[in-house]
Parts: C-alpha cells; sequence; structure tokens
C-alpha cells in the first residue's frame, strides 16, 4: 500500500512539473508570417515579430503598412497609428481573424 501512495506521489509530482514548464513556455501564437484575404478579397500578407507587425499586399509592390500590437493567450490588440486604426486578432490553431474597425476581418493562415 505504501508503494503505491509513493508511486501515485511521484506520478502527481512529474505531472505538477510537466505542467509548469509547458504554462511557461507561453509561445506567441500570434509571431509568424500570415497570408490570407481582406474584406475584398485580395490577397495580403502579415509579418509579425515580438511586439510589431507589417501588412503588404504581393500585387501593390513597396505598399507596407506598420503597427504595434499586444496579446494575452490567443486573442491581441493591433493597433495602426499611421491610419489611425486599431482591431482585435484571434488564432485559433493556424488561422486568425483579424477584424479592424472600419475596415473588416481579414482571413489568414499560417
Amino acid at each position: 500500500m505504501k508503494e503505491t501512495l509513493k508511486f501515485f506521489g511521484i506520478i502527481a509530482i512529474m505531472m505538477v512539473i510537466g505542467l509548469s514548464i509547458v504554462a511557461c513556455t507561453g509561445q506567441n501564437p500570434f509571431k509568424g508570417t500570415w497570408t490570407g484575404t481582406d474584406p475584398d478579397g485580395d490577397k495580403l500578407s502579415v509579418v509579425i515579430e515580438d511586439s510589431t507587425f507589417s501588412i503588404s499586399y504581393p500585387g501593390i509592390p513597396n505598399w507596407i503598412i506598420t503597427g504595434t500590437y499586444v496579446y494575452d493567450g490567443n486573442t491581441a490588440t493591433f493597433v495602426i497609428p499611421e491610419e489611425g486604426l486599431n482591431g482585435t486578432g484571434v488564432v485559433t490553431r493556424n488561422t486568425m481573424v483579424l477584424t479592424i474597425a472600419g475596415v473588416g476581418a481579414f482571413i489568414l493562415s499560417k
């Protein structure tokens, strides 16, 4: 009986340590290159770094818009200061829906 309790105690400790390690990695689900379409159906690319992002259209050379963002879990707030715009992004697996106020929803994938 003591051996069984000791075994389950060790398993419980290992599970807590494992969950702690997973929780501490806290990978940013937004970081990376996303491609998709804008509300008009035009193809675009969004490159997201640690706290900044840029949006470009393959069909429009040298057109890039930049901004900043903060995230908490799988939700982020995006700000495009030069355009006076802001929005919200939500990531589910490899899909992000980026909704910018006054513009619409961008459907993106990694």
